[in-house]
């Protein structure tokens, strides 16, 4: 599982995830957190973090709602409203 798909699977759970300071990590609400779901966020920490902060590299997109949403969604939902556009 890549940390964008677990960062879009924590949120179509229902988490809300958020830095506290420079780099702790704030899952709400923590006590509906699966044991394997712990395990996942401490593997995928750093990378959630840098998703949060912005610095990750993850291709930036010009719909700011978006971010909640994988790669391949916002892909979708883009090519769908250029379409629209057109």
């Amino acid at each position: 599982m890549t940390t964008v798909d677990l960062v879009a699977e924590l949120k179509r759970k229902g988490f809300t995830l958020r830095l506290r300071g420079e780099s702790a990590l704030s899952v709400i609400p923590a006590s509906k957190l699966t044991e394997p779901l712990r395990n996942l966020i401490r593997e995928h920490r750093a990378e959630i973090v840098g998703l949060l902060r912005g610095a990750s590299g993850a291709r930036p997109t010009p719909f700011p709602q978006l971010a909640e949403l994988s790669v391949e969604e916002q892909e979708a939902y883009e090519e769908r409203a250029c379409k629209n556009v057109r």
